[in-house]
Formats: C-alpha cells, sequence, structure tokens
C-alpha cells in the first residue's frame, strides 16, 4: 500500500491526496499533471491490488519513467518512458511487467531450493 500523502492512479483514475477533483488518465489534464509530478502508485490487479511506484528520474537527455516494486528484501524495476508516453495502456504493460519479474524471481527461488 502506498504512504498516504502520494497521488494514486485506480480504475484509470489519478486520485491525488489533497481531495481536488480526480484527473482521467489519458486526458491532456494527465499529460500536464505529469509534468511537474516526481512520483505516483499504481494499482494492478483486482480485488486485490498490487502498487506499483513510478517515478520520475532526470537522465543525461532529459526525464524518464521507472516503475517499482519491493518485495520482501528486493526491489524490482522496469522503464516506463517518457512523460508523453505514458498512457493508460504503456502504465498497465508496464506494471505487468514488474509484477511478472517477481513472479520470475519466486520461481528461480523455489526452484534453487527445490532441486
Amino acid at each position: 500500500m502506498p504512504y498516504q500523502g502520494m497521488p494514486r492512479v485506480r480504475n484509470h483514475y489519478l486520485h491525488l491526496p489533497d481531495g481536488t477533483a480526480d484527473i482521467q488518465l489519458d486526458s491532456p489534464a494527465w499529460f500536464g499533471w505529469l509534468q511537474s509530478a516526481s512520483h505516483f502508485s499504481y494499482a494492478l490487479g483486482r480485488p486485490t491490488f498490487c502498487w506499483i511506484t513510478f517515478r520520475r528520474e532526470k537522465r543525461r537527455h532529459g526525464d524518464y519513467w521507472y516503475a517499482y516494486l519491493k518485495t520482501q528484501t528486493k526491489l524490482h524495476n522496469a522503464y516506463a518512458g517518457r512523460t508523453e508516453t505514458l498512457s493508460s495502456h504503456q502504465l498497465h504493460l508496464v506494471a505487468q511487467k514488474v509484477v511478472d519479474k517477481v513472479a520470475q524471481t519466486r520461481r528461480s527461488a523455489h526452484s534453487k531450493e527445490n532441486p
């Protein structure tokens, strides 16, 4: 679960912690909000949610977004893209990629324990 002050994306809407109006993904308001945002959480799955953190990072040629999910002691990540590419479809694909990495790591660990 993300901490209380973090903006959250769930069911194709951005929910801001200050309680202002929700922003629909893929709208001009969404891409405008991303221009000044540094991070947010994305809910993947129903009815149990897996919260993926998306964080903007400054790199040599500009700002790029990355997705992160920590499980126990391992931090899993995936490249998400530039601000203008963060559509609802892209968010879902990247979040699923991170979850798949977690599953693969668990399978590998399990196979090492039980050869």
